[in-house]
């Protein structure tokens, strides 16, 4: 299961800079993925606004998410794009990816790229 984000909105100068978020990658992701809570200069509501937005997380729970900037694909594509000279690795990485869910083909694949025989591989570059 996927791990809900509890994002803080501060409404109290005194205890952080109004208006700040703490993640500004997940600000606009949103239910059920993450959760607002108000820090209020007061302690007692601020505790209150965790506990509502944990107890709602709690009741919608949901399978594990990944934005989709952050998923295999982009990463690969920008590290083998803007961080290294050689895409044998990548070629690999992709095959890999492209392999699925049959976990023992994928772990095959592994062990051959950790062997170094990842340069045998010749994949069109997908950038």
């Amino acid at each position: 299961n996927g791990a809900a984000y509890l994002q803080i909105k501060c409404k109290c100068a005194a205890k952080c800079r109004v208006g700040a978020i703490q993640h500004r990658p997940l600000r606009n992701v949103g239910l059920p993925y993450v959760y607002d809570y108000i820090r209020d200069c007061n302690d007692t509501k601020t505790a209150t606004s965790v506990v509502a937005v944990a107890e709602q997380a709690y009741n919608n729970p949901f399978p594990a998410y990944i934005p989709s900037q952050h998923s295999l694909g982009t990463v690969l594509s920008q590290v083998c794009t803007n961080l290294i000279e050689s895409t044998a690795m990548c070629d690999c990485a992709r095959l890999q990816a492209r392999i699925g869910t049959d976990r023992e083909e994928k772990l095959q694949q592994i062990r051959k790229c950790r062997n170094g025989s990842f340069y045998e591989f010749e994949l069109e570059p997908q950038y």
